[in-house]
């Protein structure tokens, strides 16, 4: 009980404290500027969808050395 009211504490303080962290996040222009191997943003209209083509492959490969081992 006293880890589901900790975990309950932090998810409502996270809660309260998103509105600033968003502001605090970079702009989806400036992410573009960086380079393709490390950040790919897909951009429709207003919506972005920014992934990074490193982390997809290492997650490929380990899922790749669970399915092989």
């Amino acid at each position: 009980m006293t880890t589901s009211g900790i975990l309950l504490v932090i998810a409502g303080t996270l809660l309260i404290l998103f509105p600033f962290i968003v502001r605090l996040a970079p702009s989806p222009e400036s992410v573009e500027k960086l380079p393709p191997f490390l950040v790919y943003v897909y951009r429709r209209g207003d919506f972005y969808f920014a992934t990074s083509p490193i982390l997809i492959v290492a997650a490929i490969a380990y899922f790749l050395y669970l399915y092989l081992r």
